[in-house]
């Protein structure tokens, strides 16, 4: 992993602000109705006004914008998400019930941007949406507590540079528990660890603060992927050619033309976007720019 001083200080700088992060954090669920389905909890906090995203830019962005800082949340929702192929290599090892299911139900994504909106450190984190906390398909369980090799739908890696179905989650020593999670909708979102029977379970206030000061997400790189990893399984998701990002919007670096999308940071009604047609996971960013430093070109 390539060190980031920059992003160092900023997790010193933000940490003082750990007792607003939990309490904005969980305030945001409120006036979410719980009886509804995961898609429609989900696609409420994302969208919704009062709640979720719009809440969390009205009341925690301010704060944590301070010194040469700036914060903003973003949401994308896409009604239509991907299910993977489970790989022979998988099911020999965990049988599961079905061959295929849903890679997952949010996608949370940090990116700390410099002056001119160049990422220099991102992460992000896969989360499998449940209304209990039982667990009803042996699939899904054995796709985030086991399962390394996945095929995804063609019309996913049609569009990667990596043009093959195949792709490679992280193994827990390539850091799976940062990159995988249980969400669980019941009444007040909590985050279960993989594996499942860990039993390790915490609040989204304490989800939030792990994201924003390091200790969840697994790292990728913003670049074009040569190896079908986890950089490769993000930068598939975001890329501008599965619909996350409107035709209209110029193709190139899939990251900062959805951080270009959301625009500027002060305007905080601009925060969202609805994909009815494509595949992809509905997405939270959380987007930091530095107002005062600037990557130095070689």
């Amino acid at each position: 992993m390539t060190p980031s001083p920059e992003y160092d200080r900023f997790v010193k700088s933000v940490s003082s602000f750990s007792r607003d992060i939990g309490n904005h954090s969980l305030a945001s669920w409120n006036g979410i109705n719980f009886n509804s389905t995961e898609p429609e909890i989900i696609k409420k906090y994302l969208l919704g006004k009062g709640v979720g995203v719009d809440y969390l830019n009205r009341n925690l962005a301010p704060i944590l914008s301070h010194a040469s800082y700036e914060v903003k949340f973003a949401s994308v929702f896409i009604h239509q998400k991907p299910r993977i192929t489970r790989h022979i290599s998988s099911t020999n090892l965990c049988a599961g019930d079905t061959p295929s299911c849903e890679l997952g139900d949010l996608l949370v994504v940090f990116c700390l941007l410099d002056k001119n909106k160049i990422p220099m450190f991102r992460s992000a984190v896969i989360s499998q949406a449940k209304k209990e906390r039982s667990m009803t398909s042996q699939s899904q369980q054995c796709l985030y507590d086991s399962d390394v090799v996945i095929s995804l739908p063609a019309r996913i890696y049609s569009s990667s540079p990596i043009k093959m179905p195949d792709r490679n989650l992280p193994d827990y020593s390539q850091g799976r528990t940062k990159a995988l999670h249980y969400l669980i909708l019941d009444r007040m979102p909590t985050l279960r660890q993989v594996p499942w029977n860990s039993n390790l379970e915490y609040s989204w206030a304490h989800f939030l603060r792990r994201i924003l000061l390091g200790d969840l997400g697994l790292p990728f790189q913003n670049m074009t992927p040569l190896i079908p990893d986890w950089n490769c399984i993000i930068h598939d998701l975001l890329n501008i050619g599965n619909g996350i990002i409107p035709s209209s919007i110029k193709r190139g670096n899939a990251l900062v033309d959805i951080v270009n999308i959301f625009n500027d940071f002060n305007e905080y009604d601009n925060y969202s976007l609805e994909i009815e047609n494509e595949q992809g996971l509905p997405t939270l960013f959380i987007i930091v720019r530095d107002r005062e430093y600037e990557i130095q070109s070689n």
